[in-house]
């Protein structure tokens, strides 16, 4: 179907309903863009009919690279500390440690604003929990964009 995978990584393939699915992560000179998933649909006979999401080639990326990811993780800790769910994890998780990766943060991404933010970012997890707790942390001026601990409530 002609299509590049140079700056994409795809994460899931699902078949449904005589359509095929290719979930795929964005990436820009090797950073992952945390927020800027894309999803590509095939029809019955492989041929591709959509996307979902935006292919997104060069970022207008704003602020430069300030913060390390030791001060970064200081946030998250921070976090870890007075989340319920997962305070009595905490001794746990740091005998674990925690990974640290830089990517890039669509700030107004899941906003009803349409113009784009991006900015260089943290992403920090605790090693072997591969999607929860996590936080993102501006990577330009230590502020906490995200963290979630994966809990629904209602």
């Amino acid at each position: 179907n002609n299509l590049s995978l140079t700056n994409l990584k795809v994460f899931r393939f699902t078949e449904h309903d005589n359509s095929k699915y290719i979930r795929c992560y964005q990436y820009y000179q090797g950073m992952e863009m945390f927020t800027n998933e894309v999803v590509f649909w095939f029809d019955k006979n492989d041929n591709y009919f959509s996307l979902g999401g935006d292919l997104i080639s060069q970022p207008d990326l704003s602020g430069q690279v300030n913060v390390n990811m030791y001060d970064a993780a200081k946030i998250f800790y921070d976090n870890l500390k007075t989340d319920f769910w997962y305070k009595d994890s905490l001794s746990e998780f740091c005998s674990r440690g925690f990974t640290a990766e830089l990517g890039i943060y669509d700030l107004n991404a899941g906003t009803s604003d349409s113009q784009r933010n991006f900015v260089y970012a943290w992403r920090i997890k605790v090693v072997g929990k591969d999607r929860f707790p996590v936080a993102y942390i501006r990577a330009d001026s230590l502020l906490l964009i995200h963290y979630t601990n994966g809990v629904i409530i209602g």
